[in-house]
């Protein structure tokens, strides 16, 4: 049986584990269904119509699965939160459900897993989340946004809706984007690329050292190089011929491609001081 205080709330139609842990004053709502050895300490919320994986642990006052904050949303169609395994959800993070019309209708937010939420960070509803990404203190995720595998989101940084990041991208504390941002890239200002992540690519073991040159030789192309970027797509596309390099090419390309609202363009290079000369390729290394 799952360990449930007295003073929590736990709704009838919830399903829970037999290794469900549920602290003094948390709330589990209608429709819920949490997974094995998850643990909901005191004050968390698991609103209603969420599902969650394995060995998750919710802090005091998160509230995860709550109504959309979206003026369109109505009660009639509550929509859903998939969670997977292995995330942590520090104090008073929010994470809403997804509104089910328009652009969201039968998309889900959803959560991946081995995640790390600090505190007061927010994911908006139908939103994706892939696995292993960081979200620090006081970030934000708008809705109908897009965040790679192994992203790192530093101190307040905000992420603009209908957004998407490739993966292993950094951005900067207090930085923010309104566009989308292509796989392994530091954002260090608004809508503003300094460089490569070069550390998280290299640390997670994935890229062979070629692979790892291939993708600065595409960034090269992209940010580096002058003309018209459907010509740099072309010759990036030409020569990108191993995993990583792929992805950052395939990604590029998609933006040009994207229908409204999702056509957002993609971030730009950092410009150095008013000469407006692109800063040099050294220094992205």
């Amino acid at each position: 049986m799952p360990q449930i205080h007295p003073q929590a709330f736990v709704d009838p139609s919830a399903e829970l584990d037999d290794s469900v842990v549920v602290e003094s004053g948390a709330y589990i709502g209608p429709r819920c269904r949490v997974g094995a050895r998850t643990v909901l300490k005191r004050g968390a919320q698991v609103v209603q119509d969420t599902t969650l994986g394995s060995d998750n642990v919710l802090y005091p006052n998160c509230v995860i699965g709550g109504d959309p904050q979206d003026k369109g949303y109505k009660a009639e169609n509550p929509g859903v939160l998939i969670v997977g395994d292995r995330n942590v959800f520090r104090e008073n993070v929010t994470i809403g459900r997804s509104s089910e019309y328009g652009h969201g209708l039968g998309k889900p937010t959803r959560i991946g897993s081995g995640c790390f939420f600090m505190t007061c960070s927010h994911v908006g509803h139908n939103s994706v989340v892939e696995d292993n990404v960081v979200l620090t203190n006081g970030s934000a995720i708008g809705g109908h946004c897009r965040i790679g595998a192994n992203c790192n989101l530093s101190g307040f940084t905000h992420v603009h809706q209908f957004c998407r990041l490739g993966e292993f991208v950094m951005i900067r504390g207090s930085a923010g984007v309104s566009m989308h941002v292509p796989p392994f890239v530091i954002v260090d200002t608004v809508n503003s690329v300094g460089g490569l992540n070069r550390i998280g690519i290299r640390r997670s073991g994935r890229f062979s050292a070629d692979d790892q040159s291939q993708i600065k030789e595409m960034f090269r192309i992209i940010y580096r190089t002058g003309g018209l970027l459907e010509d740099r797509i072309a010759h990036a596309d030409s020569s990108a011929t191993l995993p990583g390099a792929r992805m950052f090419v395939d990604f590029v390309r998609a933006t040009t491609l994207d229908q409204p609202p999702f056509r957002r363009g993609m971030v730009g290079p950092r410009w150095r001081r008013a000469d407006k000369h692109p800063a040099a390729l050294e220094i992205m290394e």
